[in-house]
């Protein structure tokens, strides 16, 4: 199993209404797309891009947040 990050966009907010813009949702799945069909299963569309290391997805170098699947989920 691989751990695959997800972003989101500055207009992405959680069923709560915060804003996600500077965060990002790890998923540890069997492939790229069982990761996909999770955040979508969460979220919709309303996610930006996934990445396959925590270095791509820039989360020390933009200091990303973490949030769970659980607190995202719409």
């Amino acid at each position: 199993m691989k751990t695959y990050y997800f972003t989101y966009g500055s207009n992405h907010k959680d069923a709560k209404g915060q804003p996600l813009g500077k965060s990002f949702t790890p998923i540890t799945a069997f492939s790229p797309a069982t990761a996909r069909a999770e955040i979508v299963r969460a979220r919709g569309d309303q996610w930006a891009f996934v990445y396959y290391s925590s270095e791509e997805a820039g989360i020390d170098t933009f200091h990303l947040h973490f949030r769970s699947l659980e607190s995202v989920t719409l």
